[in-house]
């Protein structure tokens, strides 16, 4: 995945236009300046694997910093950067993230909340991973991941309560809770935390995890949504007690 900033790439574009229509000499100081912003362009360039745009970007540094009558020399590189900058683009596809999406692709914080970041970090990856096809629509994926983040607090939930799961299924894990929590004395405290935990679990289990799991599930924006809000309230409620 290639991150773009397309207001600099604008910017940039600015600039490069400007050299064309500058008298036929830099002032010395401005040299390096114009010589930066070409430096920008070409990183950025390069990151798009286009070679030959690169090399016109290059030769027309080269003529603006050696600061001679180069008005007529530099339109051969701009030319040809004009020209082969869109034969290099030309077939490829571009995404842009659509407003209020980027905080998933990209938070500022963990997606979930610092406290389930650090109660469970084997699930890190799958809950960034979730946030990023939610961003892009690929929602049903983004259940999946869900899910997956999900099985590190079953694993831990069953382990508090003494029991230590042996596979994967959710539904022999969740039957081994239920019977350890119908175990615990009334005044535990541990009961009522539990008891909404595995709720939860069951509630999501059946709606959407056997689906997900089994090709048998396919979401939009409509269903993923309301799941990511689930999967969230459900760890944030876990990492208040559960630790990995």
């Amino acid at each position: 995945m290639i991150r773009l900033d397309v207001k600099k790439m604008t910017e940039m574009r600015t600039v490069l236009e400007r050299l064309r229509t500058i008298a036929e000499h830099i002032p010395e100081a401005d040299r390096p300046i114009f010589a930066n912003w070409i430096d920008q362009m070409i990183e950025t360039i390069q990151a798009l694997g286009m070679p030959l745009t690169v090399k016109s970007l290059t030769k027309a540094k080269e003529i603006v910093l050696r600061g001679e009558k180069w008005k007529g020399e530099l339109n051969v590189p701009m030319n040809e950067f004009h020209g082969r900058f869109r034969d290099e683009m030309e077939g490829r596809l571009f995404f842009a993230l659509a407003p209020g999406l980027q905080s998933y692709w990209d938070p500022a914080s963990p997606l979930f909340g610092q406290e389930v970041h650090d109660a469970f970090p084997s699930s890190r990856f799958e809950v960034s991973e979730a946030g990023k096809c939610y961003a892009l629509g690929r929602y049903t994926a983004c259940v999946m991941h869900l899910m997956r983040a999900l099985e590190t607090p079953l694993t831990l939930q069953a382990r508090e309560l003494g029991y230590v799961p042996n596979r994967d299924s959710w539904g022999p894990i969740l039957d081994e809770i239920e019977d350890s929590i119908t175990n615990l004395k009334s005044a535990d405290p541990r009961k009522e935390f539990h008891s909404a935990a595995a709720t939860q679990f069951t509630f999501i289990k059946n709606a959407w995890r056997d689906a997900a799991m089994h090709q048998r599930g396919k979401y939009e924006g409509d269903d993923a949504e309301p799941i990511l809000a689930a999967v969230r309230g459900l760890m944030r409620h876990l990492a208040k007690q559960l630790h990995e």
